[in-house]
Formats: C-alpha cells, sequence, structure tokens
C-alpha cells in the first residue's frame, strides 16, 4: 500500500505492515480496521433496546468468550469499552 493511498484513506483505516513468512514477504504496506460490529443508526425504541441488549451481552460475556477453547485469537484485544474516534459509538439513545 502505498504511502499516498494511505494517508488518503486515513479517515477510516489504520496503516500496518504485514508479513507472509511462508511467501517469503516481510513488511509489506497495508491498511487494517478495527474489529467493529457496525449497525444501522436505529431511532425506535424497541430496535435500540434490542441493539443495546447485543451490545451489552458482548460486554458482559468477554471474559468468557475469550477463555473459550479454540475462540479466534481476535477476541483477545476487543475491548467492548473502547471508543473509536474513526467510527462513530451507538449510545442506545433513541433520537
Amino acid at each position: 500500500m502505498p504511502d499516498q493511498v494511505a494517508k488518503q484513506l486515513d479517515a477510516i483505516y489504520n496503516k500496518t505492515t504485514l508479513s507472509y513468512r511462508n511467501l517469503g514477504q516481510d513488511g509489506v504496506q497495508a491498511l487494517a480496521v478495527d474489529a467493529l460490529l457496525v449497525t444501522r443508526n436505529y431511532s425506535s425504541m424497541g430496535m435500540v433496546t434490542r441493539l443495546k441488549g447485543v451490545r451489552d451481552c458482548l460486554a458482559n460475556s468477554i471474559g468468557e468468550i475469550r477463555d473459550t477453547r479454540d475462540t479466534h485469537p481476535k477476541w483477545l484485544v476487543i475491548d467492548p469499552a473502547r471508543e473509536f474516534d474513526k467510527w462513530p459509538m451507538f449510545l442506545a439513545a433513541p433520537k
């Protein structure tokens, strides 16, 4: 990923470096995204309540998910309380 392209996309994506050891490649420039649960911005109380329930369930279960055998390693880096500057956070408040 050339620096010029990465700079144009830095409002959403993060610049990173990958290694493909099985292909003999180290230091390959790429773009990355954070692990996000993305949804519409609902305004009805019923949908807001359901979406808040999903978010709260994930946040309350993160420890158990991480401890489950054969869980994907990326669950170890997910922080349900982290706020993102590049993506708006669902605040569970209807309009």
